[in-house]
């Protein structure tokens, strides 16, 4: 802080003692700000633990379902309010519910939903 006092003055002579600010002033501002950086620590952290929801890993193990007969040759399946094409190593038909279990650029490799690997 900076305070404007006359020291020069002889009938009122500076005493760095007179001047104090009270605890009530003082420690609010550390504890605010501890409390604030703490919350903003805990989000970020919760924040790293919460699953991909963007790109090719978030769509891993989605659910979707066949639009038409998926096979190794190609289908079309309706994931997340998009059209894919997709491929499967087994024959899936028509309207079969089914599971991503890979992305490779814009074409998604799925599986029966009950189907194990």
């Amino acid at each position: 802080m900076l305070f404007f006092l006359d020291t020069a003055s002889p009938s009122r002579p500076f005493d760095p003692g007179a001047l104090s600010v009270s605890p009530w002033v003082v420690w609010p501002t550390p504890i605010t700000l501890a409390a604030v950086f703490a919350f903003m620590a805990w989000k970020v952290a919760r924040g790293r633990r919460v699953p991909q929801q963007l790109g090719a890993a978030a769509l891993v193990g989605a659910p979707a379902e066949a639009l038409s007969e998926v096979g190794p040759e190609g289908g079309e399946v309706f994931l997340h309010g998009e059209y894919w094409k997709a491929r499967s190593r087994a024959p899936i038909p028509r309207g079969t519910r089914v599971r991503v279990v890979e992305v490779e650029g814009l074409v998604v490799t799925v599986e029966a939903e009950g189907a194990m690997r």
